[in-house]
């Protein structure tokens, strides 16, 4: 058995429509966390065109799809994946804590004079259920046989207590994992370790439960998303890969390639055609442009003054899991910087499933 499988985490894509690149839109966006979600469709275009180039065997959506839920952006990220599905690639996705809730709608009151409705758990089934298994009635939970390969896509999103794992869904997880000993590869939003100190509250609310039903069942390895971070996590059972937000600079995307009981991870990132149209509404041009707009919102969120390229490579390191200049370096940044220095490179593993 060898099959190659591409995951991508918080596309966090927006239409057009909800704001037409108005003032208060490209302002709005400006104070968010360097996401660019001002290309929204520029991102998603180019996704599509890559993975249909690059042909893999299942294609993957680890939640956050959306930006914050409306119902016309989740049209259309489906129009989009159908793209994918129909050129042969099945599609999986899950959702994230942005994909699900009625009440999101308060996030577009910056920029759009009129709410859009946005989506509960039955729209966003109902929206995805080409790339769903009616499987858990709990949850949107399902468990994808593929060949002598197990994919579980576990749920925390379109429930009653979001972020957690249902206890009817875990007693359906014990029962549905033990009709069969395949090596099983676990999919999530919300992370099943924690990945750094400052992003523990990422992780699944009721982690250990979960954990402790999956070493049951010898699922030994995960994939995450939602901290936006670019890391790896292991205990001594368990491994949680979380692929960097694609919607931010160096668009990650995860090359999962599994042959027999090995597995071998490793990250590229997405090219991003930028047209010239997309220039003069976003003031984007080229990876640079992104590269910079990214770093200016960290060093804002983080209170930062003045221009150092350390502190640049830090910030860029510590989210897109490069080993840090920092620990070849003769200078030594303190306090909050000095925690971003990442010694090993995140972006590349190897194990046994």
């Amino acid at each position: 058995m060898e099959k190659t499988i591409l995951v991508v985490t918080d596309i966090h894509y927006i239409s057009s429509s909800m704001h037409h690149f108005n003032d208060a839109f490209l302002s709005q966006m400006a104070k968010e966390d360097g996401k660019m979600t001002i290309l929204s469709n520029e991102i998603m275009t180019s996704l599509v065109h890559y993975v249909i180039e690059r042909n893999p065997d299942a294609f993957v959506v680890t939640g956050d799809l959306s930006w914050n839920g409306d119902i016309v952006s989740h049209d259309e990220i489906r129009n989009n994946l159908l793209l994918i599905q129909n050129a042969g690639i099945p599609v999986y996705v899950i959702p994230g804590n942005h994909d699900i809730g009625k009440e999101r709608k308060k996030y577009y009151a910056p920029f759009c004079s009129v709410l859009p409705e946005c989506a509960d758990k039955n729209d966003f089934e109902r929206i995805c259920a080409p790339f769903l298994i009616q499987d858990d009635t709990a949850s949107i939970s399902y468990v994808k046989e593929f060949d002598d390969l197990r994919l579980l896509f576990l749920d925390v999103n379109g429930t009653d207590h979001p972020g957690i794992v249902d206890e009817n869904t875990l007693l359906w997880l014990d029962k549905r994992l033990s009709q069969s000993n395949t090596p099983c590869i676990a999919f999530s939003h919300q992370n099943f370790l924690v990945l750094h100190p400052m992003f523990a509250g990422r992780r699944i609310t009721n982690g250990e439960n979960l954990l402790k039903l999956l070493y049951k069942h010898h699922v030994q390895i995960g994939f995450s998303g939602h901290s936006h971070l670019q890391r790896i996590a292991r205990n001594t059972d368990f491994t949680d890969i979380c692929t960097a937000c694609l919607s931010a600079y160096e668009h990650h995307i995860g090359v999962i390639h599994v042959k027999d009981t090995d597995m071998e991870y490793r990250t590229e990132s997405l090219p991003v055609y930028i047209p010239a149209d997309a220039t003069r509404k976003t003031g984007i041009a080229c990876s640079e442009d992104e590269k910079q707009y990214f770093l200016s919102a960290m060093e804002r969120i983080m209170r930062l003054t003045g221009k150092s390229s350390l502190v640049e490579d830090a910030i860029i390191s510590f989210y897109a899991g490069h080993p840090s200049v920092i620990f070849n370096a003769d200078q030594k940044l303190s306090g909050l910087l000095q925690s971003f220095a990442i010694e090993n490179d995140m972006n590349h593993m190897k194990v046994h499933i």
